[in-house]
């Protein structure tokens, strides 16, 4: 595929989806926010709210930059690295983009601002076939901080269904609804259809997130002039794959 395709793809993720957010950046892994003494006070903080047997639990269900690129691997994608130094880059796109409805900008910058202020752990993984499907994996310290991270997609939906947005010299229309999907052993799934119109070209971006235990499997496939989208169904196989591959 086309480094221009894979580009537009990547970009129309970012709209979609409040974790896909995580891909404008280009994937890979990155861990931002805390430093050691913040993280070691909020572990100490948490003990003595739940026990050592709570915060025991709560480890065990924390996955390792090692599991979630065995999830990406699994997915078939080829997982993506950049340096620490690369990550501020994925703040620094939003406050670039101009979009409106105003609103709607508001929702996209709290995403990146999750990933950019927490010890949240992204891998992102390329299509190793040559497609126009890209995966990726993010784990949160805990399942609350997970599931409100998909929450904020869900809310996004409601406001920002049809959005402008202006970007790297680019012009776009986007119009985002809800479609059905399932993933085997998913907690919860929040999967989106979003078709654009990105300077004159048009394309069709599905994007499947699912959420298990601490962390997110996000799926998007892109359609349009030369390019074919995988089905709902074959993306949500490919989650469901991803997702068994975690411990």
């Amino acid at each position: 595929m086309k480094k221009t395709t894979l580009r537009m793809t990547v970009i129309s993720a970012c709209v979609g989806a409040g974790l896909a957010l995580s891909a404008c950046g280009g994937g890979g892994s990155a861990e931002g926010g805390d430093t050691g003494e913040d993280t070691a006070a909020s572990e100490e903080a948490g003990a003595e709210e739940s026990g050592g047997e709570d915060a025991g639990a709560a480890e065990a269900a924390t996955y390792t930059e090692e599991d979630l690129t065995a999830a990406v691997e699994a997915g078939g994608f080829e997982p993506q690295t950049q340096s620490a130094e690369e990550s501020p880059e994925i703040a620094g796109s939003m406050a670039d983009m101009e979009v409106e409805p105003a609103e709607c900008k508001v929702f996209m910058s709290a995403a990146a601002a999750a990933v950019d202020d927490t010890d949240a752990t992204i891998v992102i993984g390329a299509p190793s076939d040559g497609s126009t499907t890209i995966g990726g994996a993010l784990g949160y310290a805990d399942e609350s901080a997970a599931a409100d991270m998909l929450s904020s997609s869900t809310g996004m939906l409601d406001t920002c269904s049809d959005m402008s947005i202006s970007a790297e010299g680019m012009e776009m229309t986007a119009s985002t609804s809800e479609v059905d999907a399932s993933v085997d052993g998913a907690d919860q799934v929040v999967a989106t259809e979003m078709a654009m119109d990105v300077s004159g070209q048009e394309m069709t971006t599905t994007t499947i997130q699912a959420q298990k235990g601490s962390a997110i499997i996000s799926v998007a496939s892109s359609s349009g002039v030369g390019m074919e989208a995988a089905s709902v169904e074959d993306m949500s196989a490919t989650a469901a794959e991803m997702i068994a591959a975690l411990p």
